[in-house]
């Protein structure tokens, strides 16, 4: 019965690209978040529910008690409704770098953990939700979860402002250390452009990371290196 149920909505997600590839051909006039008080309400409730299909069907009992919680909060609210946040802002920012995002910051999802030596060390520690996506989406995800986590908390907006800067600060002080790192920066290019191969191809690869190329495979090669955009050069 689960596995019926996830065929049946299944099409779903073909719906879900075309409309984000419809999106970034600017192509989609009245994105979701401009719609009126009322269309937008209606809006949300379809969507959550939509969102919630498989979940309904498979384990109502907890589905229940998420759509409890996330109706008293306003941030549960946010935290519970990642898809509504996709689902407004897909096919956007589409002129910026790609990269593996992941795709659920908000200041629940950091916390202290050992890394491979034992050490504990503070960082992102939930990647249910890790996409190919324009990097703005975990900062703009990330901002709202901060700012929404301090009104909660009591904070005044001036307050509010200053914790959401130190997050994006944060962020951007984050990727000048590691890209200052050569080695970092390129293993990690190297890994994004992998996944978008597989991505555009739609199936599995296998990569030598001595050679830098897709084994026995020409047509993933074909599509390491592609014309920049202009006016870039190297």
């Amino acid at each position: 019965m689960e596995n019926d149920t996830v065929t049946n909505y299944s099409y779903k997600s073909e719906q879900f690209r075309e409309y984000a590839e419809r999106n970034a051909r600017q192509e989609v006039y009245m994105p979701p978040y401009l719609l009126s008080d009322y269309e937008r309400r209606t809006y949300i409730r379809k969507t959550i529910i939509e969102d919630h299909l498989h979940r309904i069907s498979s384990n109502p009992a907890g589905t229940e008690k998420k759509f409890k919680k996330i109706y008293k909060s306003v941030f549960y609210f946010f935290r519970g409704t990642a898809m509504l946040y996709y689902r407004d802002y897909a096919g956007t920012d589409m002129e910026f770098p790609i990269v593996f995002t992941n795709g659920d910051i908000h200041p629940e999802n950091f916390g202290i953990m050992p890394n491979k030596d034992g050490v504990p060390f503070f960082g992102v520690n939930d990647f249910d939700e890790v996409c190919f996506a324009p990097f703005t989406y975990d900062v703009r995800r990330g901002a709202i979860g901060f700012n929404i986590g301090a009104l909660i908390n009591g904070f005044k907006k001036r307050k509010r402002k200053k914790i959401v800067k130190k997050f994006v600060t944060g962020y951007l002080n984050g990727l000048k250390k590691f890209a200052l790192n050569e080695q970092n920066g390129f293993r990690s290019c190297t890994l994004v452009n992998m996944g978008l191969v597989a991505l555009r191809l739609n199936r599995e690869l296998n990569f030598d990371p001595v050679k830098l190329e897709f084994i026995n495979d020409e047509g993933a090669n074909r599509l390491i290196d592609q014309p920049m955009r202009a006016p870039y050069t190297i």
